[in-house]
């Protein structure tokens, strides 16, 4: 929430990393680019998002924007002061819990799982289904059941 300023938003849409230009060129599925598209782009990538248009918007004071799976940058048009953060509801719980497989992020996924059955034991049933069906790494395995049984007791 921008409490004071303005605040300005590019947003690219999820599919957009093909056309994401990085230091090595063109990639699919890059995890950032280093354009500042609010500023100065290098001539090799000033087609950097290659006929992908951003939206443009502007935040004003008591607005809030959520940018999930978003590709987005920030700029501050006015110095402000600004709250963020990251939220996890029934919408979004189950890419939470896929990124945090993807990512690694053991501690993510347990932590995640206990909140849920510590607020919703229907929801935490429905995703011990659903996590069922994910590929989880080998050498997760173990270590996920046994963080499955510590959130169980």
């Amino acid at each position: 929430m921008l409490l004071s300023g303005v605040k300005a938003f590019r947003l690219w849409p999820p599919n957009a990393t093909k056309q994401f230009y990085t230091e090595e060129g063109y990639n699919d599925g890059v995890e950032s680019s280093a354009i500042d598209s609010f500023n100065y782009v290098p001539e090799e990538a000033v087609d950097y998002h290659k006929g992908v248009k951003p939206l443009t918007v502007l935040l004003h004071p008591g607005e809030i924007i959520v940018t999930m799976d978003w590709w987005h940058q920030a700029y501050n048009v006015e110095g402000g002061i600004a709250i963020t953060g990251n939220f996890i509801d029934r919408g979004n719980v189950k890419k939470v819990l896929h990124r945090s497989v993807m990512a690694g992020d053991k501690k993510m996924l347990s932590d995640v799982l206990r909140e849920v059955k510590n607020k919703d034991d229907f929801l935490f049933k429905e995703l011990n289904k659903w996590i069922s069906t994910v590929s989880i790494p080998d050498s997760w395995h173990d270590e996920y059941l046994e963080g499955l049984a510590r959130v169980n007791h």
